[in-house]
């Protein structure tokens, strides 16, 4: 099967009463995930555009060539007059060629602290708090984007007097993690000039030309293609890759863990991961990975597991078959994440391969880079 890029479970309704109120065991809610994920690849064919285009918008971007990056605009007191400005001008900001999954939404604090919440965006905008801080702000960020789009809109914004700033998401910040579960989702996904977004009133066979967003993309020359919520909102909504201060809900976790192992009673092993000791060696003294990265066996493990309990899993795959070379039946569930590592205050990312053995119910490293 092809590859999903990413499965976002979280506040999924749909997937929840699947399983909970149709009696659909884990099994079957995998299978029916599966297949809503076929449909999702016909249809994407039907608008001229291939699922495999999706996967630089689905994965976290590499912080190197490729950032994630979040633009911060304050609201008050002309909120309207901002949203109207904004909503004006982004578009045409934007590379007509370019990649992006696009996130946005008001800064939300009805849970926490209001000034510990505001004066930590400040931090990570790397800006004074000032006098004025106690305000309504809205937040966009864009992935796959490139520095030099980057400059263009942080360029043109500047001579705004809502405008407050940007900062470079593609790593792991408290901040990050905060705004990842109570401030911006998936509004919509640029993949050269065609733009998707969700429309409730689609059938899942079929695409629509209607905007449900607030952009208006029609006047800059892209079209726009509305895809059926519930296929949207599962497999082309950006999961915000972060582990910071973070506690996935019991949902989310919920069906994750059914999807890949397909049992009802089965964790992923969490403090288990098995790395072969010819790999590590292999890692340790041919690749000098651990030296590079800056990180112990115990941490490296460690931080595997983070991830895991996190669900912060992409480009997952199921595979199945007999290995000739070993003689060996094999019924297996790959996937990846992505680990970060700070050494002499620069960042690096790391992409391991994940092998879940649906017998065994072992997870083993398969490849890293």
């Amino acid at each position: 099967m092809t590859a999903i890029y990413s499965i976002e479970a979280r506040d999924n309704f749909l997937l929840k009463t699947m399983y909970e109120h149709f009696d659909l065991t884990a099994n079957k809610l995998q299978k029916e995930i599966i297949a809503a994920h076929k449909i999702l690849t016909q249809v994407l064919i039907k608008t001229g555009v291939k699922y495999n285009e999706f996967r630089c918008v689905l994965t976290p971007s590499n912080g190197k060539d490729r950032f994630e990056q979040l633009f911060v605009f304050r609201l008050t007191p002309n909120g309207n007059e901002v949203y109207s400005d904004i909503e004006k001008n982004i578009v045409e900001l934007l590379d007509k060629n370019s990649k992006h999954n696009i996130l946005m939404g008001d800064l939300i604090t009805f849970d926490s602290n209001l000034y510990s919440v505001i004066s930590l965006m400040y931090h990570t905008l790397g800006i004074p708090i000032d006098s004025k801080w106690a305000a309504n702000y809205f937040l966009i960020y864009i992935n796959n984007i490139s520095k030099a789009s980057i400059e263009n809109i942080d360029k043109f914004f500047k001579s705004k007097y809502y405008y407050l700033g940007t900062c470079d998401m593609s790593f792991d910040s408290k901040f990050k993690s905060y705004i990842s579960h109570v401030s911006v989702a998936t509004q919509y996904v640029k993949i050269g000039n065609k733009i998707f977004n969700a429309d409730p009133d689609i059938e899942f066979t079929e695409y629509s030309n209607v905007n449900n967003g607030c952009l208006d993309w029609k006047t800059a020359g892209y079209k726009v293609v509305g895809i059926n919520q519930y296929l949207f909102d599962v497999f082309l909504r950006y999961k915000i890759d972060t582990t910071i201060g973070t506690v996935s809900s019991d949902d989310d976790r919920m069906i994750n863990t059914l999807f890949i192992t397909s049992d009802e009673t089965c964790q992923l092993p969490i403090n288990k991961v098995k790395i072969d000791k010819a790999k590590y060696l292999y890692l340790e003294n041919n690749k000098q990975i651990f030296n590079r990265i800056g990180v112990k066996k115990e941490d490296f493990i460690s931080e595997i597991n983070k991830k895991i309990l996190n669900q912060s899993w992409y480009n997952i795959e199921f595979k199945n078959g007999y290995n000739e070379k070993i003689k060996k039946a094999y019924n297996v569930v790959t996937f990846n994440i992505f680990l970060e590592f700070e050494k002499n205050h620069h960042y690096k990312k790391c992409l391991l391969s994940l092998i879940y053995d649906l017998n065994s119910k072992q997870v083993s490293l398969g490849t890293m880079y």
